[in-house]
């Protein structure tokens, strides 16, 4: 499905545990990094931290491209703590690989960018309500919400994986090892087909529904074992609490991430789907995936020691 989706199945394996530290050397030192990582604004920016509460916050008709360049502003629907897609940074700005594919999507548009926080469970009737014109952030195509919105196109194709304590990691990279636990509770965010397959085969296992994964990674009390997450993401999540590892599970399940629009906004799906295809081919989608994913670029690489340049300065 492209140079995106092909890119993202590739480096998968290297993304595990090592994820993007591949390009750091220590867990301290990675998850500055990545919390000091930014978008490049090219485009006038505001970001709401506020959610629009459905029949409290005014709603808007749903618009077209055509009101949309009207406006002069591209409202984008944004999960905070949703790393690596969207989250805030040390500095607390937005941040995230689909922070900047919405960046260059109005870039290209030449529009301003407003980005308005959505509960995952509400994103449909939040299109609807027209509190935001697109949601990028991470979104695994749901067959459930198929005939309430509208995906484009797939950006990235993600494995399944868990995401546990280190010292528990290998405990969950077989069927094998998997139907040995006892007394397991897992959490889950999304995938709930996935999950109630894996409940009717792993009936030795609790899986319970939790709001975000910051929910799983800064809970105090060891509620949840385990939780069910993307390696690409699981790996990011790893950099900020690095007493935790990811396992690619037995014949990994892949799913699609996409955009979404509200159903029957052709007009605007229509030039997502077609503006998506230009910016693989021309290697913007990859130059955005190889910073927020591997890391390519987010450290300045220093130059080795010489004697020319920093003894007698005879070059910059």
């Amino acid at each position: 499905m492209g140079l995106g989706i092909a890119a993202g199945t590739a480096i998968t394996i290297v993304l595990l545990r090592i994820g993007m530290g591949m390009f750091i050397h220590s867990p301290e030192i990675t998850s500055g990094v990545i919390a000091n990582m930014q978008v490049a604004d090219k485009v006038p920016t505001t970001v709401e931290r506020q959610f629009p509460q459905l029949g409290k916050t005014p709603s808007h008709p749903i618009a077209d491209l055509q009101t949309i360049r009207a406006r002069g502003t591209l409202r984008v629907g944004y999960i905070p703590s949703n790393v690596p897609f969207s989250y805030y940074n040390n500095a607390g700005q937005l941040v995230g690989f689909d922070s900047a594919m919405a960046s260059k999507l109005a870039e290209d548009l030449d529009l301003k960018i407003e980005f308005i926080p959505f509960q995952k469970d509400k994103l449909a009737e939040s299109l609807k309500a027209g509190f935001f014109d697109i949601a990028m952030s991470g979104l695994a195509m749901d067959i459930e919400q198929m005939d309430k919105l509208s995906y484009a196109e797939p950006v990235l194709e993600l494995n399944l994986a868990i995401a546990t304590r280190d010292h528990m990691v290998n405990r969950f990279k077989s069927t094998e090892s998997i139907l040995s636990l006892e007394e397991m509770t897992i959490a889950y965010v999304e995938h709930s087909d996935i999950i109630e397959e894996a409940k009717r085969k792993y009936t030795n296992l609790n899986f319970v529904k939790i709001p975000g994964y910051k929910n799983f990674f800064r809970q105090k009390s060891d509620k949840y074992d385990a939780v069910v997450i993307s390696a690409q993401a699981g790996s990011a999540w790893t950099l900020f609490f690095p007493g935790y590892g990811i396992a690619i599970l037995e014949n990994s399940v892949r799913y699609p991430v996409a955009y979404a629009v509200a159903q029957n906004n052709q007009s605007l799906l229509n030039y997502v789907n077609n503006w998506q295809k230009l910016r693989k081919v021309d290697g913007h989608q990859d130059a955005i995936y190889n910073y927020w994913m591997l890391g390519q670029g987010a450290i300045e690489e220093k130059p080795r020691w010489s004697v020319i340049r920093d003894v007698l300065h005879w070059v910059d």
